[in-house]
């Protein structure tokens, strides 16, 4: 009896938490809270890693989590950003283009074609079904009836009976036990069918379309905020560095996404140091700010001048670039400064701010803030922009001393002209707010601020990661499989590959006999010829060619636990026998010959 209930247990225990799940979701108390965060936690986890994928992955959709969580009073609660932040993260996990079985990452074209087979299904059980209702639905084009507005239109013909009806005949759920509280009634069914055939943008193009360069938006998000003061007690809705990845592009995204939340929590707080070192206060005129104090990585300035626009690029829909000129008054720095500015190299990221007076309305209140926003340090806008070049005043480039000093010494130089490249995807924004009569960022921009310069290069880190991310790596299947944390980590030398050499030429790597044995520790090398054996050392001169440098264990190791395998790769006599032989290398000469 003790095993047939284990066994029950083994089987039905996620079936039976899921259930519990859909259930508590209906409450919306603060411990019913943090129970469904937990679990969703959980799911994330376990949808995360392939060998607990294959089989979550099946159940959740099968039971319908995901809409049914979507439609859940918890998820849409205002106070619960967190929930739905964990909940955002599940679907990615869910939905990521793999084969649950085979492990293999779905290409754009394959993910493509699995979406348009689930669309030809829908089609054709609606022209078979319901020809007088949805024949517009079964003759349209895949690209008109994958976007959820469009869809619920050609739906929306069917009754609730009928739609109940299409859901069954589609292989979807829509019974549960009585002990779960859920009404299936028009709604729920509906959303059911949407979830399932809408169009969902893959990692690839997300990835693609998030900004490497922080604004005051990006910068201030709720969800990054909600990290910095994560304490243990609540889940963190932030993608992990595990042992196991579901693909290489898995690894990348979530490479990606933590390395921008890390730059981008750097970039904030020097932000917000360097506005308290200027103490903007409100001056006598009205809209203007005076600075009563200083830092050296800052200079208050004027609006940007935009000099150059360029067209698009084919299949983008944002200027190719955007130039500007920044006047930066240096009449004042030190010369220590001044050179630091001065120093400032192509492609450096500068940041362009309007800055305010800071609100202190709201440092004393009884009540709690939930996150602090930009505006409560003095940051009303934040734009970045790349450095091109500086020039003087009167337009030339800056090399070194100018021939008007004299051993460094000289007169003052008052002005800098700093030409940069905007932010082409943040600039195309703002000009169409632009156009809708909202006012002008560019012209309330009144300081500009540097950052070091080896904390300042998270903008080509991230691009590499995202073009990593946005093709298809090949990685080699002897490390593939090593890399993403399923196979023997040993496998990957090449002592243990199946297409390793056993004879191979070192040509000219080795200087002399002493060199090579140098180079071989814990080996016995040998010469191949009977002559050169008996020499102590031998004469044999490079090049070499080495035989038996694979030679070693190829039989496939019993699997045990790592402890036990270090103590069988130590009990390993270290002694393996090299044969070494040599050649005569063709006298290419000086010049090719015919």
């Amino acid at each position: 009896q003790e095993t047939q209930a284990k066994l029950r247990f083994d089987r039905a225990w996620l079936y039976t938490l899921l259930l519990d799940f859909l259930s508590r979701i209906q409450k919306t108390d603060a411990e019913t809270v943090i129970y469904c965060e937990r679990i969703l936690e959980l799911l994330t986890d376990l949808e995360s890693q392939l060998p607990t994928r294959r089989y979550v992955n099946t159940l959740i959709k099968d039971l319908n989590i995901l809409p049914l969580t979507k439609l859940s009073p918890i998820f849409n609660d205002s106070h619960n950003g967190l929930f739905r932040d964990l909940f955002t993260l599940l679907c990615h996990f869910v939905h990521f283009p793999i084969d649950d079985h085979t492990g293999a990452q779905y290409t754009e074209a394959e993910s493509s074609e699995e979406h348009s087979a689930d669309l030809a299904r829908l089609q054709r059980l609606a022209l078979k079904q319901f020809k007088d209702k949805l024949t517009i639905l079964a003759l349209s084009n895949y690209a008109a009836i994958d976007k959820r507005e469009e869809l619920e239109a050609h739906l929306g013909a069917l009754n609730d009976n009928e739609l109940e009806s299409l859901a069954i005949a589609l292989g979807f759920r829509t019974k549960y036990p009585p002990t779960v509280e859920i009404v299936m009634d028009r709604h729920v069914v509906m959303e059911i069918l949407l979830s399932a055939f809408e169009h969902r943008r893959t990692y690839r193009e997300v990835v693609k379309h998030l900004s490497v360069l922080p604004t005051e938006a990006s910068l201030y998000e709720p969800t990054l905020l909600r990290n910095e003061q994560y304490n243990g007690s609540r889940s963190l809705a932030i993608p992990r560095l595990n042992l196991q990845y579901l693909s290489v592009g898995d690894f990348l995204w979530r490479s990606f996404v933590l390395f921008r939340c890390e730059a981008f929590f750097e970039v904030r707080r020097d932000m917000e140091e360097t506005v308290k070192r200027l103490q903007p206060r409100a001056a006598q005129l009205p809209n203007q700010v005076h600075f009563g104090g200083f830092s050296r990585m800052a200079i208050p300035t004027s609006k940007p001048a935009i000099i150059e626009q360029a067209p698009s690029k084919v299949g983008q829909d944002k200027p190719a670039f955007v130039r500007a000129e920044i006047a930066l008054d240096v009449s004042r720095l030190a010369d220590f400064v001044r050179r630091e500015w001065e120093s400032l190299h192509q492609d450096d990221v500068v940041y362009l701010l309007a800055v305010h007076p800071i609100d202190r309305s709201r440092d004393l209140t009884n009540g709690h803030v939930a996150h602090p926003s930009s505006r409560d340090f003095g940051i009303h806008l934040l734009r970045t922009a790349e450095v091109e070049q500086i020039l003087d005043e009167d337009g030339r480039t800056l090399r070194g001393t100018h021939e008007d000093e004299i051993n460094g010494f000289g007169r003052r130089p008052r002005l800098r002209r700093m030409m940069v490249k905007l932010d082409a995807a943040t600039f195309k924004t703002d000009t169409a707010r632009k156009s809708q009569g909202k006012p002008d960022v560019y012209e309330s921009i009144n300081v500009i601020i540097r950052r070091k310069g080896r904390e300042n290069n998270f903008k080509r880190i991230l691009e590499t990661i995202r073009s990593l991310a946005s093709s298809d790596i090949p990685v080699p299947s002897w490390l593939q499989e090593v890399f993403l944390g399923y196979g023997d980590p040993t496998g990957a030398t090449y002592t243990k590959m199946t297409n390793s050499l056993d004879e191979i030429d070192f040509r000219d790597t080795f200087l002399d006999w002493r060199h090579l044995v140098e180079s071989m520790p814990q080996k016995t090398v040998e010469s191949s010829t009977p002559q050169e054996a008996t020499m102590k050392p031998p004469t044999m001169k490079p090049p070499y060619i080495l035989r038996g440098l694979a030679a070693s264990s190829r039989e496939p190791s019993k699997p045990s636990k790592k402890r036990r395998r270090d103590e069988d790769e130590a009990s390993q006599p270290p002694s393996k026998s090299i044969k070494v032989s040599t050649y005569q290398p063709p006298n290419n000469g000086p010049y090719p010959t015919d």
